[in-house]
């Protein structure tokens, strides 16, 4: 009994929490405790919560997909099962297909870039702040990563011609609308099963970013790896469920949302940061990491320039605005 207490008292005070009129709320994700994101956003939004709400806001933390995973995200903050969660929009495309519009390619090289541009398209009132707003959760914190780049096993695909029937797995949606584009077969499969089948020649490359694919372990088996293309992003958002965080005191509400806003600039320039520092780990590792030239990337870009007209094509015929949103977010990324 008093082992159970203890173990009870030191999760309440996790956080710095445990006090009797806390409000408590549910936070499950899939993110497991080594993801950089863990580390450099979900914990400091915690703890800025915790410190701006003079402790009165307890936090129930479930990573690592102990009760809802990235998939289960929307279901599980509709559901009551968690209040606070982590969204996937690429994993959620059937609720949420205009968010799907950050993993298109070329939609920011840089992680401040890409987070800025999202941050506008949610304060603005634009089709994809409206999306969230019909699915009843609240965007708090943007995790974007730089631009994604091309990972091989083999010698540098540094030219268009090297992607023609490579086997490329990319995740399904723009990532592999992006694959096919380029002239490689898209091979869809999850995140985890990948380093498996790049050692044993079931794919020949990979579509991610550098920040990214440090927690998979792939600097143990890449070769070559790219440096300055864009071939797509990866979009995470802490979400907390809209009625949930309207049901507390404004003060309360307040600190939740500032806290997101903070954290959310400060891992865009941990993730710009570790991008470079990433490039030195592949070639620590033995592997070449390269640049495409200007005429290569003007030949992939021009190949890629496709797949956003079919991505806002396919929205329009199931009757959603791509093209307005689509024009909105361009207009933001080129200024």
């Amino acid at each position: 009994m008093k082992k159970t207490l203890a173990i009870a008292t030191s999760l309440l005070t996790l956080f710095g929490l445990g006090t009797a009129c806390a409000e408590t709320l549910v936070a499950a994700h899939g993110f497991s405790p080594s993801h950089t994101n863990y580390e450099h956003a979900l914990m400091p939004w915690f703890e800025c919560v915790d410190k701006e709400t003079a402790g009165e806001i307890e936090f129930k933390h479930y990573p690592s997909g102990q009760i809802s995973g990235h998939k289960d995200s929307i279901h599980s903050l509709n559901t009551g099962l968690a209040q606070v969660s982590i969204v996937v929009p690429g994993y959620e495309g059937g609720k949420m297909p205009l968010n799907g519009m950050p993993n298109l390619p070329n939609m920011g090289s840089t992680s401040v870039k890409v987070n800025t541009a999202y941050r506008e398209m949610m304060n603005n009132g634009s089709p994809l702040a409206e999306e969230w707003a019909g699915l009843g959760v609240t965007p708090l914190l943007s995790m974007g990563t730089p631009g994604y780049q091309v990972f091989s096993a083999g010698s540098p695909i540094d030219t268009l011609e090297k992607f023609m029937d490579i086997k490329l797995r990319a995740s399904a949606g723009p990532q592999s609308l992006a694959a096919a584009a380029l002239g490689a077969v898209p091979v869809t499969m999850g995140i985890g099963d990948t380093y498996i089948a790049l050692q044993r020649g079931t794919i020949d490359a990979l579509v991610l970013s550098l920040t990214s694919s440090l927690a998979y372990g792939f600097p143990e088996i890449v070769k070559s790896v790219s440096a300055n293309a864009a071939l797509a992003t990866g979009q995470v958002v802490l979400a907390i469920d809209t009625k949930t965080l309207k049901s507390l005191p404004e003060n309360h509400q307040n600190a939740i949302v500032e806290c997101g806003l903070q954290i959310e600039k400060d891992i865009s320039l941990h993730l710009d940061v570790l991008n470079e520092e990433a490039k030195k780990v592949y070639t620590d590792n033995g592997a070449v990491v390269y640049e495409f030239s200007e005429e290569e990337l003007a030949k992939i870009n021009a190949k890629l320039s496709t797949v956003a007209d079919q991505f806002v094509e396919g929205l329009e015929k199931r009757g959603i605005p791509g093209q307005k949103a689509y024009d909105m977010y361009r207009a933001i990324l080129d200024r």
